[in-house]
């Protein structure tokens, strides 16, 4: 019986977003390769070096990666999309010193629909009242964030924010 097994973590990187992650001030750079995300964060004693300071592996290809900032958070949020239609929000639990799922969301997929050609998108308006997912070609989904404001429908405390 044979099995292949990778030796060497993916280097290509597909995906690279500059965002206050782990701290309220810092400036982290999340980086997606293949199915892998890697957290980092300037050198205290040489600020213009990096230093890994996370590393998680996905199940999936990471496709989409954008930030969110949620009402109640003082940090950034991390929305990330993979080849097989899961979409998650991640923050950082600074006690336990480890990635959160915040949210998921499970296939949202058109079984009918082709593929976009350009690959998968996400866009987020500049009120932060919308996210668009564009996976499908001539099919955009529109997620709502909740708001505190006025409106037929109100956000619960807990839900500020959030998709």
């Amino acid at each position: 019986m044979a099995y292949l097994a990778p030796i060497h973590r993916p280097s290509s990187i597909r995906h690279a977003l500059a965002l206050s992650f782990l701290a309220p001030n810092s400036d982290d750079l999340i980086v997606a390769k293949a199915n892998r995300l890697e957290i980092y964060s300037p050198s205290p004693s040489q600020p213009d070096q990096l230093v890994l300071q996370h590393s998680k592996s996905l199940y999936g290809k990471v496709t989409l990666l954008h930030k969110l900032r949620p009402a109640k958070s003082e940090t950034d949020h991390l929305f990330v999309g993979t080849d097989r239609y899961h979409y998650f929000t991640l923050s950082w639990d600074s006690e336990k010193k480890e990635l959160v799922t915040e949210k998921s969301y499970n296939d949202i997929a058109e079984k009918s629909a082709r593929d976009s050609q350009t690959g998968d998108r996400v866009h987020i308006d500049p009120t932060a009242r919308f996210l668009t997912l564009e996976c499908y070609e001539g099919v955009i989904n529109v997620l709502p964030i909740a708001h505190a404001g006025k409106g037929k429908r109100k956000a619960a405390d807990n839900e500020i924010g959030e998709l």
